[in-house]
């Protein structure tokens, strides 16, 4: 119990660098990054915490997004831009300093 208390909330919170990292592999749509997130962190997002996350990225120019035509229907399907990789370089040197401080 305590370790979800502990964990869900810090998921919830890096939900947008991992989107970022997840993106810097390649494009990706929706249902492709809420799976990937639940197979990288045994946590399922939905559409109301993804989608939202993903809007805010692409008005501050992290990711863009291109719709895209499956059959009858349209995905869109996001990168990560030049800003983003900034920002998630910057994330990351955050994080692996922060890791290392916790360590010593």
């Amino acid at each position: 119990m305590f370790e979800e208390e502990l964990l869900k909330p810090l998921s919830r919170s890096l939900v947008k660098p991992i989107i970022l990292g997840l993106l810097e592999r390649g494009e990706r749509h929706g249902y492709s990054l809420m799976s990937e997130i639940k197979r990288l962190t045994g946590r399922s997002i939905g559409p109301s915490l993804l989608y939202p996350a993903l809007k805010e990225l692409e008005l501050r120019g992290y990711v863009k997004g291109k719709w895209l035509s499956k059959g009858r229907r349209k995905i869109k399907e996001y990168s990560i831009t030049e800003r983003g990789r900034a920002i998630l370089k910057r994330f990351k040197e955050y994080l692996s300093a922060l890791l290392q401080e916790l360590s010593s």
